[in-house]
């Protein structure tokens, strides 16, 4: 990594959408891409924020958004009846996405947490 240069990341996801050809009989199909939970992301930086927001929402997710672990928990608080999965940033001020996934799981330990970083 460079200072002024950017930053670079590849991210791995299987395929999803129609069975292959060569697929045995009776092989279980896959799951719609079409996303229907609601998502909470998490992430100090504005434009990282806005292109995971877009990205899922194009995928068909209700995304909601926080810029620190604070207005991270407050969103997860209020939205808790509904709210699928938290994708928080690991580091960020005031209160870091371990902090406030540790602080989320002791009131809804099935919450699903994607920790991202850069």
């Amino acid at each position: 990594m460079r200072v002024g240069r950017g930053t670079e990341f590849t991210c791995y996801f299987p395929t999803v959408g129609a069975l292959l050809e060569d697929e045995p009989a009776g092989a279980p199909t896959l799951p719609s891409a079409d996303g229907h939970e609601v998502v909470l992301v998490v992430e100090d930086e504005p434009a990282v924020c806005d292109v995971a927001r877009a990205t899922l929402e194009r995928q068909g997710y209700r995304v909601l958004t926080a810029a620190n672990g604070i207005e991270g928990m407050a969103a997860a608080v209020a939205a808790a009846d509904e709210l699928d999965t938290v994708v928080p940033d690991i580091v960020m001020p005031e209160m870091s996405g371990w902090e406030m996934a540790g602080r989320l799981r002791e009131v809804q330990p099935e919450l699903k947490i994607l920790f991202t970083s850069d």
